[in-house]
């Protein structure tokens, strides 16, 4: 097992410097904290954002599903339409 710092994790997954660190913090990437440096495992990392990859697929895919579908957002959508051709005719009426 070789362990890899920061800047090659980013540059090996072709990530920005700053997310991983925000990733890092936040306890979604595993790694090994020395003193002020971060260490990581290139595998457990590629897993846990493979795994995170798959919940967001997974969330994406539940909220679209008819069971789960909510029918107040369109109404949501028809009053938006209504308020927005409000505006628009009111725009027309202060230019006549």
């Amino acid at each position: 097992m070789k362990l890899k710092n920061i800047n090659q994790i980013a540059n090996e997954l072709d990530l920005p410097l700053s997310w991983i660190k925000e990733q890092v913090e936040a306890g979604k990437i595993p790694c090994l904290r020395i003193g002020r440096k971060y260490k990581f495992e290139l595998e457990a990392v590629k897993a846990s954002l493979a795994q995170a990859a798959a919940e967001v697929r997974q969330k994406r895919f539940r909220l679209i599903t008819p069971d789960r579908y909510d029918f107040n957002l369109c109404f949501a959508g028809a009053e938006l339409q209504q308020r927005q051709q409000r505006i628009k005719r009111r725009r027309i009426e202060d230019v006549l």
